[in-house]
């Protein structure tokens, strides 16, 4: 089942997350490991990386710091681009 953005937010907000989360992962991750598998990376990196996203997602979420004018999934997508941009970049200068 797919979820609406507002049903994902009201979902989190009152801590009844687990289907929405499933649908995330369901929904998101396949976008995220594809990038990532295609730019140096793995699929465990792309799992932890997609976790990492999610964390960030939630804690915007309760901290009422989600923009609405952004689709989650499009954040998620975005986030977890980041985060690995920011994590080979990190690699490329531990080996510098």
């Amino acid at each position: 089942m797919e979820y609406s953005d507002n049903e994902i937010l009201k979902a989190i907000k009152n801590q009844q997350d687990d289907k929405v989360l499933n649908n995330l992962y369901d929904s998101v991750l396949p976008k995220v490991k594809r990038y990532i598998c295609s730019n140096s990376g793995n699929e465990e990196e792309a799992y932890d990386i997609f976790q990492d996203a999610v964390l960030i997602f939630y804690k915007q979420v309760a901290l009422n710091k989600f923009n609405n004018a952004f689709k989650i999934e499009n954040f998620l997508f975005s986030i977890s681009k980041n985060l690995w941009i920011n994590y080979i970049l990190s690699l490329i200068h531990i080996s510098e």
